[in-house]
């Protein structure tokens, strides 16, 4: 199964991502992937709301720069390889992240060049456990 995306005009690349409620109808999030971050998926507040996400917990994240926040972890699916996937969703300002944890056992082809091809192809099992 292939999910695929777009590099938008400042060279970062996306996916589509449909984001499963704990009731209603999925939200179409698009995420950029992020190699640097090593959970699943990172979303905004309003989206979360809108979404009705279960929250989980309280987690510490280190940032880039070396300081440490600490963020709200909600329980979620996405649509991945066509199937509902379990992943944990952190609260964070600004765009959604896809980070490692759901990109793992996945190959990522990237045409990075604005309105570029990304493509996320299997290349084995993924785990749907949640951290």
């Amino acid at each position: 199964m292939t999910c695929s995306g777009l590099v938008t005009d400042d060279l970062e690349a996306t996916v589509l991502l449909n984001v499963l409620p704990s009731q209603g109808n999925a939200e179409s999030v698009t995420a950029v992937i992020d190699t640097g971050f090593n959970g699943y998926l990172t979303l905004p507040a309003e989206t979360i709301e809108a979404l009705a996400l279960r929250f989980h917990s309280f987690t510490e994240a280190e940032l880039g720069d070396g300081h440490t926040i600490v963020l709200r972890k909600f329980e979620g699916e996405v649509l991945w390889n066509g199937l509902p996937r379990a992943v944990t969703i952190l609260q964070t300002q600004g765009a959604p992240l896809v980070g490692m944890a759901l990109l793992e056992k996945h190959r990522i082809r990237i045409d990075v060049i604005p309105n570029g091809s990304v493509t996320i192809d299997s290349i084995g099992n993924s785990s749907a456990n949640l951290s």
